[in-house]
């Protein structure tokens, strides 16, 4: 995924290394709208592009909408080019101040189903 992967750039070199394969590039994209907004400006650049995952803002348990000030609309499943400048959104740093995370390690951990599961021989266990 493009976060991930190193960025843009990164991603895009990986999509040129898969295309002299043949091999068809599907970014894995976990995030919100602005990670959804930099993937997009990838695909759109990558001639192996063949779809693009994204996290469904109505199932999230946050409106994970809010922290853009415009989203990229979605018509029939399908993102159209971004317009604007940038990766084609706009930051509501308002939104994100209201939201910061709470990585405290008590807090974290409650929130990380997998943390402390292991297995008898105390190997790290995936919950």
């Amino acid at each position: 995924d493009t976060c991930h992967a190193g960025g843009i750039s990164e991603i895009r070199r990986i999509g040129a290394f898969a295309e002299i394969y043949y091999a068809g590039m599907a970014p894995h994209n976990p995030y919100g709208p602005v990670s959804t907004a930099a993937c997009v400006q990838v695909d759109f650049a990558m001639p192996n592009f063949v779809i693009q995952e994204m996290v469904d803002p109505d199932t999230s348990p946050i409106s994970m909408l809010e922290f853009v000030v415009e989203p990229l609309p979605v018509v029939d499943g399908h993102i159209l080019p971004p317009t604007k400048p940038g990766i084609g959104v706009e930051v509501n740093e308002a939104a994100c101040l209201r939201r910061q995370p709470d990585f405290s390690i008590g807090t974290t951990r409650t929130f990380v189903s997998w943390y402390g599961a292991k297995h008898a021989d105390g190997g790290v266990a995936d919950s």
